[in-house]
Formats: C-alpha cells, structure tokens, sequence
C-alpha cells in the first residue's frame, strides 16, 4: 500500500511539468501608435482625464524609445488633476517639436 502511494505521489508531481502554463503577455504589444501620442496628450491636457489611455499611452512612448516621457505618464497617478493637465500639457508640445519618426 506504502509503494502504491508513493508511486502515485511520484506520477502525480512528475505530471507537473508536462502541464501548459499560459505564456506571460508581451509588454510590448499594443500601444498607441505614434501619430496618437501628440493628439492623446492634448486631450489629457484639456481634461485632465488619463486613466483610460495611460497604459496605452505609455507603451506607445516606450515603443517610439521616449522612455523619459512614458515615466512621466506613469506619475501621472501622484498628481494632482491640474498637474496632469500642465505635465501632458509639456509633453504633448515636446513631442510636437520632435522630428516626425523615420519610416
């Protein structure tokens, strides 16, 4: 009986390893694609509102390598409303003066 459950045991924790694990989402993926960014900012600027297009936003920036940018956007939770209107309001001009992206 003794061996009976030990060779049970001993297919059950060997079983682990055949299993599917779900594959972790690529970070990466999405985002807002570039000609958004300028327009998305203005419109946080406008209404302070963010929270709907920051995760978006933000790796839309990453993907055009504004990496300082897309940390800005992420702060914007410790901010005040008016604060976020007046950092996406710096952002969106920033970008607006940046040289369009090489295609």
């Amino acid at each position: 009986m003794l061996l009976f459950r030990a060779g049970f045991l001993l297919m059950v924790l060997s079983s682990f390893g055949c299993m599917d694990t779900p594959e972790a989402p690529d970070p990466t993926a999405g985002g807002m694609p570039a000609e958004e960014l300028v327009v998305a900012l203005q419109s946080i600027a406008e209404t302070g509102e963010y929270r709907d297009v920051q995760t978006e936003l933000t790796i839309g920036l990453e993907k055009e390598g504004l990496m300082e940018e897309a940390v800005t956007v992420q702060t914007f939770n410790d901010l005040s409303q008016e604060e976020v209107k007046q950092a996406a309001e710096k952002l969106a001009k920033r970008l607006s003066e940046r040289e369009p992206p090489k295609s």
